[in-house]
């Protein structure tokens, strides 16, 4: 198992995630960014944003970003 850090980047914001999170891999840890999205949208949308451009950054623990998951990646949206 690999520690991930979901750092949240929301435009020149960089909130830091610096406990990380024990997943068996980078898919895992991909799935985990989606689900948080999700989580996340939903509280922003309650206040009227939708924050399609914010994203995380999952980092390894020397704080290399090894993916970026955007939030629109965690919604369909309808033609």
């Amino acid at each position: 198992m690999a520690c991930y850090h979901f750092n949240q980047r929301r435009g020149s914001l960089l909130i830091k995630d610096d406990e990380g999170t024990e997943l068996p891999g980078l898919e895992a840890a991909r799935a985990e960014a989606i689900a948080a999205a999700r989580e996340a949208m939903q509280e922003t949308i309650k206040q009227g944003f939708l924050p399609l451009s914010w994203s995380f950054e999952i980092s390894d623990d020397r704080g290399r970003v090894i993916l970026r998951v955007p939030f629109s990646d965690a919604v369909k949206l309808f033609p």
